[in-house]
Formats: C-alpha cells, sequence, structure tokens
C-alpha cells in the first residue's frame, strides 16, 4: 500500500469529505478490519508523489535523527522545561550559593556574553545576589534579576536574564522587562540579557540606552562550564561535565537540528502544490478528539443516571491539543477538602497514537503530604489493582490501576473501547471509592 493511501486508510467508515482538488466526495468504507479508500484523487497521488520525490524531502529524509527524531509536523515542539533550566543558571551566578564558586560563575559567562561594561562591574563586585520570577506592574516574571554589589553590600549594577528554551515572547515582552528595570533601578547601569539555544534577536525589545537588550546563545553557558571544570572540586566538575553535555545535546545539538527541519519545511512549503499535500495530510491526520468526545457523552450519562444526579467535571492534559495524553474525571462527591478524587484515562506517550495504550487509573490530586497520607489506604476498599508501573507523579497520588487499551485505529471501536472500559470501572469501583472517602 502506498503511503498516501495509508495516510486516508486511517478515517472512519462512511465519512466522506469534500477534495479540496476536484470537488469530487472519497467515500471511506470499511473492510478486513481496515478502512480503504475506494477513490484516491489521482491529483492527490501526483503531488504526494512528488512531495516524497522532491529535493528537499529527500535532503530532509537524510538528516541525521529526523526519521527516530521529528516529525515535521511537531517541529516546534518544547524539549525542555525553561523553569528548571532558569533555577540551574540562577544557583550558578548567585555568589553566596553552596557551590563554593563565589564570582567565578557570573564573571565567566559576562566575558563570554561580551559586554565590556558589565564584565568590568562584574570583577569591581565583591558579591552577587540573585532572584527568580522577578515581578513587573504589568503582571510579568522576568526569569532571572541578578543584582551586583559591591563591598559595602551597595548595587552597582543590574542584570536581567530572560531565557527562552524554546517558547516564543509575548506581546512587547521584553520591551516591559527593559522600562520595568529602568524603573525599579534608575540610579544604576542595567542590562537585558536573552538567553536562547540559538542566540537570536528579539522581536519584542526596544532600542534603550537606559537598558539595552543583548542576545546570548546556549553557547555561552557551555564554555562557562568548560572554563570552570579546570579549577572545580571533583564533586562540583561531576555537575558541570553532566550540565555541558546536557545542554550540548539536548539544546544546542537539537536546536541546529530543529533549525534545519525548519528551513527545509519552509522550502517545501513555498512550493504550492507541496504546500496543498502537506495540509490536506495535515487537516485529515486522526486525533483522539472524536474518541474522547465520545467518552465525555458516555460519562456524563453515566453520572446524570445516579439518584441524585452527579455531577462531575472532565478535563484534559494537556489542553487544547487534539490529542492529548491523559482525560480526566473528577465526580464532584470524589472532591474533599484537601483532595479530589478522579477517574483518569492515561497514556505513557506524550501523544498518544495508533499502537500506544491508555490505561484507566484512580488517583487523587492532593494539596499537602498531609493530603496524601489521608487517602493512601483507600485501594483497600477497591477491586483487585492491575500492575502497570504507573507512579505517583507531580501532585497526583495514585490510588489504584485498572485495565489497558490499545488504540487501534483512533475511530470508533477505539471511542467504543474506551469508553466501556472506562465506565466499567466506574461502575466497579464509584460507589466503594464514595463510601470509603466518607470515613477519611
Amino acid at each position: 500500500m502506498e503511503f498516501g493511501q495509508a495516510i486516508l486508510d486511517r478515517q472512519e467508515p462512511g465519512f466522506s469529505l469534500d477534495n479540496d482538488f476536484t470537488g469530487r466526495k472519497i467515500k471511506f468504507v470499511k473492510r478486513r478490519e481496515l478502512t480503504t479508500v475506494q477513490a484516491v484523487p489521482p491529483i492527490f497521488s501526483q503531488g504526494f508523489k512528488q512531495l516524497i520525490e522532491s529535493q528537499d524531502w529527500r535532503r530532509l529524509a537524510k538528516m541525521p535523527g529526523v526519521v527516530d527524531t521529528f516529525n515535521v509536523f511537531h517541529v516546534l515542539d518544547d524539549a525542555v522545561c525553561e523553569n528548571s533550566w532558569s533555577s540551574i543558571v540562577a544557583a550558578l551566578f548567585s555568589s553566596n550559593a553552596s557551590h563554593d564558586l563565589d564570582m567565578r560563575a557570573l564573571r565567566i559567562w559576562l566575558s563570554e556574553v561580551g559586554d565590556s561594561r558589565f564584565v568590568a562591574l562584574a570583577k569591581r563586585a565583591k558579591s552577587s545576589s540573585v532572584s527568580r520570577e522577578w515581578g513587573t506592574m504589568e503582571r510579568r516574571r522576568l526569569d532571572i534579576l541578578v543584582k551586583l554589589l559591591d563591598e559595602r553590600g551597595h548595587l552597582i549594577g543590574i542584570i536581567g536574564i530572560e531565557n527562552k528554551v524554546w517558547s516564543g515572547e509575548q506581546h512587547n515582552q521584553l520591551k516591559d522587562y527593559q522600562a520595568a528595570l529602568c524603573n525599579g533601578f534608575p540610579h544604576v547601569p542595567k542590562i537585558l540579557l536573552f538567553l536562547t539555544p540559538d542566540g537570536r534577536e528579539s522581536d519584542t525589545s526596544d532600542v534603550s540606552k537606559s537598558c539595552p537588550c543583548r542576545r546570548c546563545s546556549y553557547k555561552t553557558i557551555v564554555s562557562m562550564c568548560n572554563k570552570l571544570q579546570l579549577s572545580a572540586s571533583k564533586e562540583l566538575r561531576l555537575l558541570l561535565s553532566s550540565l555541558h553535555d546536557f545542554i550540548d545535546l539536548n539544546i544546542l545539538t537539537t536546536s541546529v537540528m530543529k533549525a534545519k527541519v525548519k528551513q527545509v519545511v519552509r522550502g517545501l512549503y513555498q512550493n504550492e502544490n507541496h504546500r496543498m499535500i502537506l495540509d490536506a495530510i495535515f487537516d485529515n491526520r486522526p486525533t483522539l478528539e472524536d474518541a474522547f468526545a465520545h467518552i465525555n457523552k458516555q460519562v456524563v450519562e453515566f453520572f446524570a443516571q445516579k439518584k441524585p444526579k452527579i455531577i462531575c467535571s472532565l478535563e484534559q492534559w494537556p489542553e487544547k491539543v487534539a490529542s492529548p495524553q491523559e482525560l480526566q474525571v473528577f465526580p464532584e462527591p470524589l472532591r474533599k477538602s484537601g483532595f479530589s478524587i478522579g477517574y483518569l484515562l492515561r497514556s505513557k506517550t506524550h501523544r498518544p497514537f495508533i499502537g500506544d495504550s491508555f490505561t484507566i487509573l484512580i488517583a487523587a490530586w492532593c494539596e499537602s503530604a498531609a493530603a496524601r497520607r489521608r487517602i493512601q489506604n483507600l485501594n483497600a476498599h477497591l477491586p483487585k489493582r492491575a500492575a502497570h508501573d504507573f507512579k505517583n507523579w507531580s501532585s497526583w497520588e495514585l490510588i489504584w490501576e485498572g485495565d489497558t487499551y490499545e488504540l487501534k485505529n483512533l475511530g470508533g471501536n477505539d471511542s467504543r473501547n474506551l469508553s466501556r472500559m472506562l465506565v466499567k470501572t466506574m461502575r466497579k469501583t464509584y460507589e466503594p471509592l464514595k463510601l470509603a472517602i466518607s470515613k477519611v
């Protein structure tokens, strides 16, 4: 079967769509557990063939790691948590942290950034104080604020750092930071440093003599780690080496690869025929939207039949994505002070697709450690628990694991089987669970 045929095969039986190229209708019929296309418009087949035989597509396919690592439609996916990296950088730049680096990390980094004025200020400073998530009057939060202090603890300079690993800038974001630094620290030198994997220019900064904005890349962090290792203790050297290698592999290398992929994809989209084919594939890709809509309907009907009628809230995570990793059902009677117990359909895959699995879980979102302790023995009141090696995560306390279902086609069968699995579990566990938490 040709790849173009396989893409279309994932549609639901009986589903039809107006074809953008010919105005004809494509009819999908079920045959031998697969959905096959009775008529593929010739212009689509020809266009798809031209796409995969184009020079840009071949370049894309030959890039090392692209087949295993990248999906052409997921190029902008976030790979690293920016808050975590901001916390690591902030700790290194604080002279009072327990790393015994004093001002060396900050001084070396500023020399790598290359702003001579602040290189001199950092040499003059005797200590540094670092704040995370510094708030502005516009209700924004600057990632890192570094205060340079002299031997008397007097402020002699301000360094603002906005860290963007993969996410984009908000409207006027850096311009607002520059204004906030000027208003907050009017009598000392100040600078805003825009830290990104590739050292890209900011789209939202302002030309300001009072608080200039300077771009810098994560290469400056890698170089700083290299230089610090030369005189670091064995324990600190291990940390710096790990930091260097992780940034080099997961931020810099990935950034370069993504930039190359984006460049090639941009080239593909400049060809009108290629763009038409790619858009058709993207618009008709199978997702979990219909399946989750069906599940939501079944869940609401299940609880509506209870006497008295039970209100439940339904959420998904991540929000506003077509194929979320998790569907959450929170019956109102299972909400108590300090915790909320919910039924979760959860996948171990970030973007579930055909061949991935969902497991039914009962878990509690807890506000505190005390709340966690209150619900830890609730599973004793439930049917025998399956074992799928799920662990507690974030503020969630896992109570019970149930059946697992593997996605077959993201169509009607998956919708029905997932909803049946969830409703079956709720039918067996809701009343025992309600009774158990009434005694907590």
